[in-house]
């Protein structure tokens, strides 16, 4: 069904998910521990690996669901490590100012919620993974 179609769809229609973009190259984790919590609460928005779920296929939740994927792609991607990634230096301070991952998103998975402990696991992990497999300068996306 076009974008276009799904965006004006009512009811019950369905809207077609987007195919996931190939993995162009992953970032190297640290260790199995960071790479299981990067998963689990980031790759869905960061990565060319979103699980895309059949309620993401309701036409305003697709929507909302594709941009949410689409702008968390252009600020850090762990599947495309091998372009710019300037906005990864960030992702130590939203996690401790718990804006990531995003609310909205842990109420819809929340397999995805992180405790305390697993917050400065997922930090310490990232910065000792960032120290040996550094985020490319640049802008992904430009302006958002």
């Amino acid at each position: 069904m076009p974008r276009t179609l799904c965006l004006i769809a009512s009811g019950l229609s369905a809207c077609a998910v987007p195919p996931n973009p190939p993995v162009s190259r992953e970032i190297v984790w640290i260790d199995a521990q960071t790479e299981a919590l990067a998963r689990r609460a980031c790759y869905d928005c960061h990565s060319n690996e979103t699980e895309w779920q059949a309620i993401h296929r309701l036409p305003l939740l697709n929507s909302i669901v594709e941009g949410d994927v689409a702008r968390g792609r252009c600020h850090m991607n762990f599947s495309a490590w091998d372009g710019p990634n300037e906005e990864a230096a960030e992702a130590v301070e939203v996690l401790l100012d718990g804006e990531m991952p995003l609310p909205s998103y842990t109420l819809a998975h929340p397999r995805a919620r992180l405790d305390d402990e697993e917050i400065v696991q997922l930090i310490e992990g990232i910065e000792a993974t960032f120290a040996t497999d550094p985020p490319l300068p640049g802008e992904a996306c430009g302006d958002d």
